[in-house]
């Protein structure tokens, strides 16, 4: 897994959105910017620059409001096949991120792979809230996204919706009883989240 396929996996949000109290949008967005982590085969990429602030007289939208009770993860490298996806029912609650997992291949590297994730979710009917932070030097992040299950055989689309529309990288997932597993087949990649009530 590359460098530059970490990078574009995780370059896609900016921090926050904002609009003035009349309805119209205010500020100007950021510049898309990222970091690259440390070398190895894989390396923690940077999300998009943060948005500006309102105007005048303008209030702040918050994309999610929980709390990041969630423990500080480590990446870990994995010498195996990503396995497949076996979709399922996901239950609706909060989810605490509890594996990140980089797939590197039978005879591939394995072991810490060195980037940071915390992650608290709050799945629901029809959206999920995310507040996370990768350590990647753009600090925490509140997010709402839109996803479809398809036919809940293993595929899923999500997409950002708050505070910007744009198209995130899981494309499968697994779920059972007590945790749900997102998938980014492109860089072979399974972040792994345990429900917490």
């Amino acid at each position: 897994m590359s460098g530059a396929a970490i990078l574009a996996l995780l370059s896609f949000v900016p921090l926050a959105c904002s609009s003035k109290d009349d309805g119209t949008t205010s500020g100007t967005g950021g510049s898309s910017s990222s970091t690259g982590g440390s070398g190895g085969t894989a390396s923690e990429g940077g999300f998009g620059g943060t948005g500006g602030d309102g105007g005048a007289g303008g209030e702040m939208m918050t994309c999610a409001d929980q709390d990041n009770a969630a423990a500080v993860v480590e990446a870990v490298y994995v010498a195996e096949d990503m396995p497949m996806p076996l979709g399922g029912k996901i239950r609706e609650g909060t989810y605490h991120l509890t594996e990140q997992l980089r797939y590197t291949g039978p005879g591939g590297m394995a072991g810490p792979a060195g980037a940071m994730w915390h992650e608290t979710v709050i799945w629901s009917a029809t959206e999920v809230r995310s507040v996370l932070d990768a350590y990647d030097g753009m600090g925490e992040r509140r997010l709402t996204f839109a996803y479809d299950l398809g036919a809940g055989t293993g595929t899923i689309t999500m997409t950002v919706i708050c505070p910007s529309p744009l198209n995130v990288p899981w494309t499968s997932y697994t779920a059972t009883d007590t945790q749900m597993t997102l998938y980014a087949e492109g860089v072979k990649t399974a972040w792994i989240y345990t429900l917490q009530d």
